[in-house]
Order: C-alpha cells, then sequence, then structure tokens
C-alpha cells in the first residue's frame, strides 16, 4: 500500500534522521542547546528535501536514458513518481508502475518538464519550512550559511548529476 505519508514516514526514518541527527549534535555543543527541538527538525527537513531530489534524479535520469534507474529499477514508488498521478496522461503509467513495479510506461511517457515542475512543486514547500525552524536562531554568519543548506544541498545533488546524463537538459 503506497501513500504520500508512508513515502514521508520512511524517509524521515532514513535521510532524515541522519540530517536530524548532525544538526541536533550542532546545536548540542553550541551554546544555544535550547535550539535543540528546532535544529532536529531542520535537520530533519533537509534530509527529506535531499531525498526529494535524489529521487527526482532517478526520475529524470529513466527518462532521459529510457532506462530505469534507481528506485524506478527497483519497482519502489517514489514522491515525484506517484506525484505525476495528478497528471491525467500519467495517470495509467503511475497505477501500473504502483502495482506491477515496471517502470516502462513511465519512461515512455512522462515529459522532462513535467518532471521538473513536479519536483519544484515537492521542494518548495520543505524550503519554506526549514526557514521556519532557523527563527530562534541568532542573526549572525551562521544563519545565514544555515538557511542556504537546504537548496545548497539540492542544487549540488544536481550538479554534481549533470555530469552523468544531462548536461544539456539544465
Amino acid at each position: 500500500n503506497y501513500s504520500e505519508s508512508v513515502y514521508l514516514d520512511r524517509i524521515k526514518r532514513k535521510t532524515g534522521a541522519l540530517y536530524s541527527t548532525a544538526a541536533e549534535l550542532g546545536a548540542l555543543v553550541s551554546p544555544r542547546i535550547d535550539l535543540v527541538p528546532q535544529m532536529q527538525k531542520f535537520g530533519e527537513t533537509v534530509g527529506i528535501m535531499y531525498q526529494i531530489t535524489d529521487d527526482y534524479l532517478d526520475l529524470l535520469n529513466s527518462i532521459i536514458t529510457k532506462t530505469a534507474i534507481g528506485d524506478l529499477a527497483l519497482g519502489i514508488p517514489t514522491l515525484p513518481v506517484t506525484r505525476l498521478n495528478r497528471h491525467p496522461e500519467y495517470k495509467n503509467a503511475i497505477d501500473i508502475f504502483i502495482r506491477t513495479g515496471k517502470a516502462d510506461k513511465i519512461i515512455e511517457k512522462v515529459k522532462i518538464e513535467d518532471a521538473q515542475n513536479v519536483f519544484e512543486e515537492l521542494i518548495s514547500p520543505w524550503q519554506e519550512m526549514s526557514r521556519k525552524y532557523l527563527v530562534d536562531v541568532p542573526d549572525s554568519q551562521n544563519k545565514v550559511l544555515l538557511e542556504q543548506v537546504p537548496m545548497s544541498f539540492a542544487n549540488e545533488l544536481i550538479a554534481s548529476d549533470k555530469t552523468k546524463f544531462h548536461a544539456d537538459v539544465f
């Protein structure tokens, strides 16, 4: 059984937990241990953004190479894939993938620009949420750097991936 809440729960326990722990430890060794809960949530949000970006790149690279890559090859539904279900022209392909784990129809039908639009739709609310967790962090150069972390991680992941399959797409 697949749903967006199942996906988010899985990545919170996976990548979200990793980044959450790192941010929590940073707060624990700082003079502001009162910020531990916010930093924990900030780290979790960064981890979620990282995972959504990674899953988007699996989808994008699968479309470009016409070969299932990453979670698509494993038949694992990810949020960037299932969110395409909101496009009527992809509903059948997504339903087949969720039922059978076969990504052929997704790879054949999904347009790159639709995958990119879904990614932007998914990542934007998490970026806003990450900023909210930093409200109580004192203004400083460190806060400025923390505010840049979420999208910097996502952009760096995309930039490093460009060299693999699709330098001309972005």
